[in-house]
């Protein structure tokens, strides 16, 4: 059972990085012809849109086809599921192999410094320490 999880993260990590190669910026249409417009993201809506309608040769649009995997959807860059953390029972149902912790925001100095010993007992992952 730990080979089959520890081969799960190994996938993981090949996946995103061979997915991080093919990641296409979406940028907005017209963007080059106007100072005023910014090169984030905006649906065309245009009646006569050559982005909407899809014509060759013009920006990408968004679709299925550049969707992740499902395995590796949701995912932390080091392969690990993130569970945010904000009390010691939280901590009692990770899985130290594919699931790595992370605090919330709103917790304090001295709550974290425990949340943080008790993590490097239990051998967990922390992403924000």
């Amino acid at each position: 059972m730990t080979e089959n999880k520890e081969n799960i993260i190994k996938v993981r990590k090949e996946l995103l990085s061979k997915l991080k190669k093919k990641n296409v910026t979406f940028r907005r249409q017209n963007f080059w012809r106007f100072k005023r417009l910014k090169k984030t993201w905006r649906k065309p809506r245009g009646r006569t849109g050559k982005v909407r309608l899809k014509k060759g040769g013009r920006v990408p649009s968004p679709g299925p086809g550049y969707g992740n995997p499902s395995i590796i959807k949701h995912l932390h860059p080091s392969g690990y599921e993130e569970v945010y953390v904000s009390c010691s029972k939280d901590m009692a149902e990770i899985d130290a192999k594919t699931q790595a912790i992370r605090f919330n925001g709103t917790l304090g100095k001295k709550k974290k410094e425990v949340l943080l010993k008790d993590a490097e007992k239990a051998g967990i992952k922390v992403l924000n320490p």
